[in-house]
């Protein structure tokens, strides 16, 4: 704890000025989508700091216990008095990739502002959608070296759960908008002084048109991989493994892993959310259970490019952008002018490279070089000419 922080905090037990002040800094470094002019009055409990947004000059009193599991939002200018519990789920914790069949128990909790005025902008201006391990990091790097621009990369933790509910019907329309409203506008949480201001996140890609329907104003870029380095990526992270999915038995591949070992404690969030081709209407149980790892890596990219593919048919030329990550380096200076910014050069730096090693084609077998063609080839051809 550094100097000054700890003089606060010391500080805090015998004045409730320098608790208010002591707790305000604190809470506002832990939760990723807080604004800063929010005001915490002293100690509280929060399960899920990544699913909790609080707007501007929200005022959150002591002794609260707040189980943010399944989201909650405070709107601009609202107050959580003490002794107001919030329980967004009945899950004691969502620790453990079995929860994912839970997942629709999950109900956000929404707390509006007593009629003050509301805010009339939204926290970004364009989202960067994609299928992750594509570059989604590395272009947001990229735009937040102009600057006029600041790009975020996977912001708003409750999209994660959010994309996925929605992808597997756990909410419809209707409750999805809700969400998103509070996500992008009730919740005033970006707190950069730039002009233009964006986000980059796989979950953006089945949520484009929901997006452009609460705000027609927003810009959507889509960055593509070829399929061959993506799944190289994706399935050498082990995306799609069974022990994501907390399968009880493991008797169809020899690709998947019978434990949970390479689940982390920051990789089960995503593990639970990760996208089931059987609950999302593709596959039956059956099917999805007997796919290898590495097919449902291959089916994923082009079910998911073809998502973005189908909804940007439904947004206007002057709001959607397409760039392959391959093409970056000489065709960012477009989209600094899709965005509306001058053009300025800048150094490119590959982002969250891979700490292991990626799973070429040239190791591929037989059984993996035919999936690859059922499920990638016609997106290659589409989208590469190849």
């Amino acid at each position: 704890m550094k100097r000054k922080y700890f003089l606060l905090y010391i500080l805090s037990f015998f004045s409730k000025y320098y608790k208010q002040k002591y707790y305000t800094i604190l809470y506002c470094k832990l939760i990723p989508n807080c604004a800063q002019s929010a005001v915490f009055k002293g100690k509280i409990q929060i399960s899920d700091y990544m699913q909790i947004h609080i707007g501007a000059n929200c005022i959150i009193d002591k002794n609260l216990k707040l189980n943010s599991e399944g989201g909650i939002y405070l709107a601009d200018n609202s107050e959580v008095k003490k002794n107001n519990n919030y329980f967004s789920s009945d899950v004691k914790t969502m620790a453990h990739p079995s929860y994912s069949k839970q997942a629709q128990l999950l109900k956000p909790i929404f707390v509006e502002n007593n009629n003050k005025k509301n805010n009339n902008t939204y926290n970004n201006d364009f989202l960067v959608a994609s299928t992750g391990r594509s570059g989604s990091n590395t272009i947001a790097d990229l735009l937040n070296k102009h600057p006029e621009i600041s790009c975020t990369h996977e912001q708003y933790g409750s999209l994660t759960r959010l994309s996925t509910q929605y992808a597997h019907y756990y909410k419809n329309d209707e409750e999805t908008i809700k969400e998103l409203e509070f996500i992008f506008k009730k919740c005033t949480t970006q707190n950069s002084s730039k002009k233009i201001k964006g986000d980059s996140d796989q979950k953006y890609s089945n949520l484009i048109q929901l997006l452009y329907h609460i705000n027609p104003k927003f810009k959507f870029i889509w960055l593509i991989r070829r399929a061959d380095e993506f799944v190289a990526s994706a399935f050498a992270r082990r995306w799609f493994d069974d022990a994501e999915y907390a399968f009880p038995e493991h008797r169809h591949s020899p690709d998947t892993n019978s434990d949970f070992g390479f689940l982390n404690k920051y990789r089960v969030f995503y593990s639970i959310y990760r996208l089931n081709g059987n609950a999302c209407g593709a596959f039956t149980a059956e099917e999805w259970n007997n796919m290898t790892c590495f097919e449902r890596c291959c089916w994923y990219w082009y079910y998911w490019n073809q998502l973005i593919e189908k909804q940007f048919e439904h947004i206007s030329a002057s709001n959607k952008y397409f760039i392959k990550l391959e093409e970056l380096n000489n065709d960012y200076k477009n989209i600094f002018k899709f965005l509306g910014v001058e053009p300025i050069d800048v150094n490119i730096e590959i982002k969250n490279k891979a700490q292991y090693t990626p799973y070429k084609s040239l190791n591929w077998n037989k059984q993996q070089i035919d999936a690859y063609n059922k499920w990638c080839a016609p997106g290659m051809k589409k989208w590469y000419g190849e």
